[in-house]
């Protein structure tokens, strides 16, 4: 791992500004995983657009390093979104730096934080497994065909991290959506629009 900058160098801090947004955009537009799923620019300008969403970006050497989008609303409210770290940037410590502030925000409000990630991202998910995170549910094909989507907590709550307290919280696909324009599903599913991941409708329940 790359030597983390000083923390004194590195400020945590919201979203500015629709320049910022584009900034973030394209550095998801040439990143893993948007790039295997095929999601444009114009969905991810418009996700970090999206004022429902707490963004937050890492600011280092006068440009932004990483970022990280929260939903705190919704039906999968405490909901890690994107997370996202410039190529010169990664394995150098920003990235668990950026979740550790999301996870702050988080845990202010509730004692759990849900995240997803492609099964073909194997980088991504064993760094959120070094985190303290584990699989609760799978959604297959949610963005891409023969490709699923891997629920993943993390818990404030000591006794709910247990493996027999993990086999009781399963996902419920509650209602498939039959809306117009499903096979941008990806899009939707970036955006959050309607309460909905996908065309999923999720309920989690233990």
């Amino acid at each position: 791992m790359k030597t983390l900058p000083p923390l004194d160098q590195i400020a945590i801090r919201p979203l500015a500004d629709d320049v910022e947004a584009e900034l973030c955009a394209r550095m998801m537009e040439l990143s893993e995983p948007w790039l295997s799923l095929g999601t444009g620019y114009r969905a991810l300008f418009d996700l970090m657009q999206n004022p429902a969403r707490a963004r937050y970006v890492a600011w280092l050497d006068n440009r932004i390093a990483g970022f990280v989008v929260i939903n705190m609303c919704g039906t999968l409210v405490s909901y890690i979104q994107t997370l996202c770290v410039a190529p010169g940037n990664r394995a150098s410590g920003i990235g668990r730096l950026l979740m550790a502030h999301a996870e702050m925000r988080i845990f202010r409000d509730t004692p759990n934080v849900f995240l997803m990630v492609s099964d073909f991202n194997a980088a991504a998910r064993r760094f959120y497994e070094r985190l303290g995170y584990l699989t609760i549910g799978e959604v297959p094909e949610l963005l891409v065909a023969r490709r699923s989507e891997i629920l993943m907590r993390k818990t404030s709550r000591p006794d709910a991290r247990t493996p027999d307290k993990l086999k009781g919280l399963r996902l419920i696909v509650r209602e498939w959506c039959d809306a117009p324009g499903a096979r941008h599903a990806h899009a939707e599913a970036l955006a959050g629009k309607n309460g909905t991941i996908g065309n999923f409708k999720l309920q989690l329940a233990a």
